[in-house]
């Protein structure tokens, strides 16, 4: 029997759903110096159970700030109306710009699972107003 996995890249606001282009810009604004979450990445197996985490490897680093990266349990989307409410391990990316920067900050990541494709992902983020 094989168990199908979906990969979520970025916030997952629908049920780990791949966006459209996985190549696209994400663009967040941030208030200095405080943590902000960026995404959470995870794979989902059938029936709602967590698969492999994917692998996450940072292809551009931040120059105003640092990444943190914890694994979290995840909850699904309530909506969802096969798994709503159920929660899945996922790797969850955080920045937080250094003291006293302000300005545009990039990362560019790279993330997928054991035997899949390699998808990347670019985050722009904006610090103060």
């Amino acid at each position: 029997m094989r168990i199908a996995t979906r990969l979520c890249l970025g916030w997952c606001g629908a049920l780990f759903a791949l966006p459209a282009a996985a190549q696209d810009v994400i663009k967040y604004k941030v208030a200095p110096e405080k943590e902000q979450q960026l995404g959470i990445y995870a794979t989902v197996a059938e029936p709602c159970l967590g698969a492999p985490i994917p692998q996450l490897r940072i292809a551009e680093a931040p120059k105003g700030g640092k990444l943190i990266i914890r694994v979290l349990a995840a909850p699904i989307p309530a909506g969802d109306a096969v798994c709503g409410g159920k929660k899945i391990p996922a790797m969850v990316v955080f920045y937080q710009s250094d003291k006293g920067f302000l300005g545009v900050d990039r990362v560019s990541l790279d993330i997928g699972i054991k035997g899949q494709p390699i998808r990347k992902q670019t985050i722009e983020i904006t610090v103060g107003e």
